[in-house]
């Protein structure tokens, strides 16, 4: 995805988690906010490894911004998966002094599901993809030229 940013600047690198009990999407943003590149899949054995791994990916990539998926329900409720997002971020946010934000994840999988379909590569793990689609929206919504000043 390429954006234009005119006077409205994005986070110098977003992080954005795709987050499950089982598997963790990442992805990250280019410093000028026009490119999202896949980051990999965390499987951890515990919440205090998945948040050493996180720290360190946002040192080593020069992350500024945390961006998490929460898995909000068609009526806008928030289900068991939602709690446990919550969960995670209280521990993140403890963890790192890095801004944590929230967005709205009901159809990241199924746009990366959808994605991954349609470039011959169904079965795939999407949980980096989905992450990937979460950070894409995120700095349309905030930060593309059609946003206004």
């Amino acid at each position: 995805m390429n954006l234009s940013h005119p006077g409205n600047t994005p986070p110098s690198r977003v992080l954005g988690i795709d987050y499950g009990e089982r598997k963790i999407g990442l992805a990250v943003s280019s410093e000028d906010g026009k490119f999202v590149f896949g980051r990999g899949i965390l499987r951890a054995s515990s919440v205090q490894e998945v948040l050493d791994r996180i720290r360190h990916i946002c040192g080593e990539d020069g992350i500024t911004t945390i961006i998490v998926g929460m898995p909000f329900a068609k009526d806008g409720g928030r289900g068991d998966s939602a709690r446990a997002v919550e969960a995670f971020v209280q521990k993140l946010r403890a963890a790192t002094p890095l801004p944590v934000v929230l967005e709205d994840e009901r159809m990241t999988s199924l746009l990366a599901q959808r994605l991954s379909h349609e470039a011959g590569e169904s079965g795939k793990d999407d949980d980096e993809l989905a992450a990937k689609v979460l950070v894409e929206g995120y700095l349309e919504r905030n930060y593309s030229s059609d946003t206004p000043i």
